[in-house]
């Protein structure tokens, strides 16, 4: 199962403007059966956040950052609902998660 794929299980639903935002940072990994949704949520997750960090001093759409943020809250959250789909591998995948958003503090 994808990321995206595991994304459309959730129940209940998360709305339909953030759903789309969601789906959109996890692009690059729908096709990719190798990468696991964890991994993948992580990566789009931490892609969002970089590219929010790196833009602070510019002037941008309140609303727009507003579902960037929502959207980066969820895919971290998501990532953690994902490694404990995979009880056996919880600790490992949640530490990747934890260490894929650290390097974004330094």
């Amino acid at each position: 199962m994808n990321a995206s794929e595991w994304l459309a299980s959730r129940r209940p639903a998360p709305p339909a403007k953030l759903a789309q935002r969601l789906e959109s940072a996890l692009s690059e990994f729908l096709s990719s059966p190798e990468v696991t949704p964890s991994d993948a949520l992580a990566v789009a997750a931490a892609g969002i956040l970089r590219r929010l960090m790196s833009e602070v001093s510019k002037p941008s759409s309140r609303r727009e950052e507003a579902i960037d943020l929502l959207a980066a809250d969820a895919l971290v959250t998501y990532a953690i609902e994902a490694a404990a789909d995979e009880c056996d591998s919880f600790a490992e995948r949640t530490e990747a998660v934890i260490a894929r958003l650290a390097v974004l503090a330094d």
